[in-house]
């Protein structure tokens, strides 16, 4: 078995087991590094950016430590999900909810991104430090890349001092060659 074969199993085990961060303990590193590298290949499927070299990063925070092509760049990591299906389902057995409490709206995914922007502001700047990207991740059903697109052209995010550049990727869409990725704000290749 190869290290690429590794690394998906272990992926795979820790998504199955809840979501893609809750619960992976000791597999966090894999999780995180195989998000990366898929935010890797949607960039360099969407704009031709290029992401090598990831790695776990010695220091939380950043959580992945990679190269853009120019410069060593450090990417925190975060899960977009609706807590309170969470909260219902806590060992992630499968939908423990409404269906109306899985449905978004412009204004709660706002508020969403700028809330767990503001999360990570704090943290980094209680290390302090300064993250070149933060990649809020979210495998949520009804987060329809159509939607967050329309609602990102609508929306103004305000940069925080301690996190450079910020993005949202969604998980594997079939209607999509890799997954979808969206600009929040920053530029991580600048």
């Amino acid at each position: 078995m190869s290290d690429d074969d590794d690394l998906f199993t272990a992926w795979a085990q820790a998504l199955t087991e809840r979501g893609m961060f809750g619960r992976v303990g000791q597999k966090k590193g894999v999780v995180e590094r195989a998000t990366v590298q898929e935010f890797a290949k949607s960039c360099a499927a969407k704009c031709d950016r290029g992401i090598s070299d990831i790695q776990s990063s010695p220091d939380d925070p950043p959580d992945v430590l990679a190269h853009n092509g120019r410069h060593h760049v450090g990417i925190e990591l975060v899960e977009l999900a609706v807590e309170k299906v969470r909260r219902r389902d806590p060992k992630g057995l499968g939908y423990a909810g409404k269906f109306q409490d899985q449905q978004w709206s412009k204004r709660t995914f706002q508020a969403m991104i700028n809330y767990l922007l503001d999360k990570k502001q704090d943290r980094c700047a209680l290390k302090p430090i300064v993250v070149d990207a933060v990649l809020i991740c979210s495998d949520e059903p009804w987060l329809l890349p159509h939607n967050v697109e329309q609602w990102l052209a609508e929306a103004v995010f305000t940069s925080r001092p301690n996190i450079r550049s910020a993005y949202l990727m969604l998980s594997c869409d079939p209607a999509h060659d890799h997954w979808p990725v969206f600009a929040i704000y920053g530029d991580l290749w600048a």
